[in-house]
């Protein structure tokens, strides 16, 4: 169900353990990922038999199947692959360190070209204070024909996964040009061109892929490729790249540019080396007033989601204001006590039961 226009559902992150989490009819379950979104949580399954041969025998032997109906009279549905009937048996159940169970949505198994495939949908995302979730292979009937699930499979969140989508491994072109803009910015360029800011770009991003390789004028070959107006452009659009005493003078202005670019590189790499720049700049931590300011609007807006027609809203809110309420912690900033609290006793009044348990602190073991 969609959520308000100014609060789309939103991919927060992936894990993929790729890990078993049980055995059905012999075929065992593999967890391929796990989608977290703001307002759900994807599990997508595998199921497989141990061996390699195992599965070209299986798919061998429902495609002879296939064939032989088709040459028949057709008669009833199409054969079924026997994995699909094993995954139309199988149900996934998720929970996390905050909440037991979560509800579970739509789900869809098999189908042509997927027929090992399975992906269970589950309602409302993960609690935002949750440190692990459990992925847990059961029957649908209730029978025995699932083993090995008693405990499930067990994965860690990373603490800031709700706050945060997930970070590329590899930076966008947009870090690489600020990383150059801050080098060049130390060296006297404050206002650098494009021409000189891709050049640098390239130059570290050389560094990086290639720490083991001890030649600079590889690295500084390599980079200049990149300009498109030479290096006497380049010294023509950035006047401080020329700015290097020639010893002996050059015979030419090209001889001279292309000596002054390298000059310029050296120094550029050299710098580098001796104080790396991170891709991301560091971020500076949010003064106290800052954080109070980010937790106020926090706690207004769930506030204003307790009365949402959106139980995925009404759910966030409950997940949010319960620790907040008659914690141990310090009062919450700006007066917002009573009014987080009439909502979360709104909230444990609601009348879909997954709003109430996520508004109701779990019981403590005696």
């Amino acid at each position: 169900m969609p959520g308000p226009a100014d609060e789309p559902d939103r991919l927060l992150g992936v894990l993929a353990p790729c890990a078993p989490a049980g055995t059905v009819e012999g075929l065992t379950v593999v967890v391929a990922s796990v989608e977290l979104w703001r307002r759900k949580t994807i599990v997508r399954v595998v199921a497989e038999p141990p061996f390699e041969e195992d599965a070209v025998a299986l798919d061998a032997a429902w495609t002879r199947e296939l064939e032989a109906w088709a040459a028949g009279d057709r008669r009833g549905e199409p054969p079924r692959h026997r994995v699909e009937i094993a995954l139309d048996a199988t149900a996934v159940r998720l929970a996390d360190d905050v909440r037991d169970a979560h509800p579970a949505g739509s789900s869809s198994r098999g189908g042509s070209g997927s027929e090992w495939e399975a992906a269970f949908h589950f309602d409302g995302g993960v609690s935002p204070d949750a440190r692990t979730i459990t992925v847990a292979v059961g029957s649908r009937d209730g029978g025995e024909r699932v083993s090995g699930a008693a405990d499930g499979l067990t994965l860690a969140l990373s603490g800031d996964r709700v706050d945060r989508r997930l970070a590329a491994r590899v930076g966008s072109p947009s870090a690489h040009v600020g990383r150059a803009q801050r080098l060049l910015a130390a060296m006297g360029v404050e206002l650098a061109g494009a021409e000189v800011t891709q050049l640098v770009a390239r130059l570290l991003a050389e560094a990086d892929a290639n720490r083991a390789e001890h030649d600079d004028d590889l690295r500084i070959e390599r980079a200049m490729r990149d300009v498109a107006d030479g290096r006497v452009g380049l010294i023509h659009s950035e006047p401080l790249v020329g700015r290097h005493e020639l010893d002996p003078p050059a015979r030419s202005v090209d001889e001279a540019a292309h000596r002054a670019v390298v000059a310029f590189a050296r120094e550029v790499l050299a710098r580098h080396r001796a104080a790396p720049l991170p891709l991301v700049a560091p971020q500076v931590p949010p003064s106290r007033p800052a954080r109070d300011a980010f937790l106020v609007a926090r706690i207004d807006r769930a506030i204003a989601d307790a009365t949402s027609p959106w139980v995925e809203d009404r759910i966030a809110a409950a997940a949010l204001l319960r620790p907040l309420v008659g914690g141990r912690g310090r009062p919450l900033p700006r007066d917002r006590g009573p009014r987080a609290a009439e909502a979360l006793a709104r909230l444990r009044a609601d009348p879909d039961p997954r709003v109430v348990e996520a508004a109701t602190p779990p019981e403590r073991p005696s």
